[in-house]
C-alpha cells in the first residue's frame, strides 16, 4: 500500500467512519505500539469489532514498510514489526461485556512492579493497599491471559468475581498505579488525582514509517512535522493522599514524562 501519511489517514478514516483526526490518533497511537514504547493498545477510539481491528491492524503493518526510509531500516529491524508479533484480542469479564486490546506479543512485564490500590470503599480515608491475596490471583490471571496471546487466543474471558477487569487492563498498558475494587461502582468519583502524561514528539512516532509529514488535526493539508507537536501516547493517574515529593519526584524521572496534574473529576475512568 503506497501513498504518503495523509492519504493512508484518509483511507483509515473512510473505513472506520470516523474524522481525520481520529484516524491520525489511531495511527500515532499504533506507531507507538510498534515502536515499542507502548505494550499494549485499549483500543476505544470508536465502535469497531475485533475482526474490523484485526484487518485495520494488517492494513497499517502492510502500509509501513512500502514507505520506511533508509533512515528508518533499522528501526523496523530492530523491532522486526510483523503481523505474529501483534495480536488483537478481546477480554470478557464476568458482565459478559468486553473491550479490546492491540498487543505486543513480545513486550516484556519481568520488571513490572505496580502498586495496587483498593480504592472499593473510596479513598477519603486514605488509600489502602489491595490484599496480597487479590494481587497474587491478578498475576495469575495476567499471566495466563498472557500465554493464551501469545499462543493464539483471540478472546479471553474470567468469571472469577475476586478479579477487577480494570486491574487487569491496567497490567496491560504496564501502569505503575492500579485501582482494584470488588464492586460496580466508580469509587474515585470525586476524589482529587494526578493526572501523568507520558509524550512522545510526532516526527519520532511518524518516523516510524516516513518522514514525508503529517495531517493537521486543523485541517486536510498536508505540512511537515513540528519538533514541539506533541503525541499523549500514555496516561495514567494516582490518588493524590500519596503522591508526596518523593514519588512526584520519582514520576518526573519516568522516561518520556511530560507533565502531572491535578484532576478533580466527576466520574474518572481507572
Amino acid at each position: 500500500m503506497a501513498g504518503t501519511i495523509g492519504e493512508f489517514e484518509v483511507k483509515l478514516s473512510r473505513r472506520l467512519r470516523v474524522p481525520k483526526s481520529t484516524a491520525h490518533t489511531i495511527l500515532l497511537s499504533l506507531c507507538a505500539l510498534f515502536s515499542g514504547v507502548k505494550p499494549a493498545l485499549l483500543f476505544d477510539f470508536c465502535p469497531i469489532s475485533k475482526d474490523q481491528l484485526s484487518k485495520v491492524l494488517a492494513d497499517v503493518l502492510g502500509y509501513i514498510p512500502s514507505c520506511v526510509t533508509n533512515r528508518d531500516k533499522d528501526v523496523l529491524n530492530e523491532k522486526s514489526v510483523g503481523k505474529n508479533n501483534f495480536a488483537v484480542v478481546e477480554l470478557v469479564g464476568s458482565n459478559g461485556f468486553g473491550d479490546i486490546f492491540v498487543v505486543d506479543k513480545n513486550a516484556d512485564y519481568s520488571d513490572y512492579d505496580p502498586c495496587f490500590i483498593d480504592c472499593s470503599r473510596g479513598l477519603q480515608s486514605g488509600p489502602v493497599m489491595a490484599d496480597q491475596g487479590v494481587i497474587s490471583r491478578h498475576w495469575q490471571v495476567f499471566k495466563e491471559f498472557l500465554r493464551d496471546i501469545r499462543s493464539g487466543t483471540g478472546t479471553l474471558s474470567c468469571t472469577d468475581e475476586l478479579v477487577c477487569f480494570s486491574t487487569l487492563y491496567g497490567m496491560f498498558l504496564k501502569y505503575p498505579y492500579l485501582y482494584y475494587t470488588c464492586n460496580e461502582s466508580n469509587c474515585l468519583s470525586g476524589e482529587p488525582l494526578y493526572l501523568v502524561e507520558l509524550e512522545l514528539p510526532e516526527r519520532h512516532l511518524t518516523g516510524v514509517i516516513s518522514c514525508d509529514g503529517v495531517i493537521s488535526n486543523a485541517s486536510d493539508t498536508i505540512h511537515p512535522a513540528e519538533p514541539d507537536s506533541l503525541f499523549s501516547f500514555s496516561q495514567f493517574t494516582l490518588p493524590a493522599s500519596i503522591c508526596d515529593e518523593h514519588r512526584l519526584g520519582e514520576l518526573k524521572k519516568m522516561r518520556y514524562f511530560h507533565r502531572v496534574t491535578m484532576v478533580t473529576r466527576a466520574a474518572v475512568a481507572m
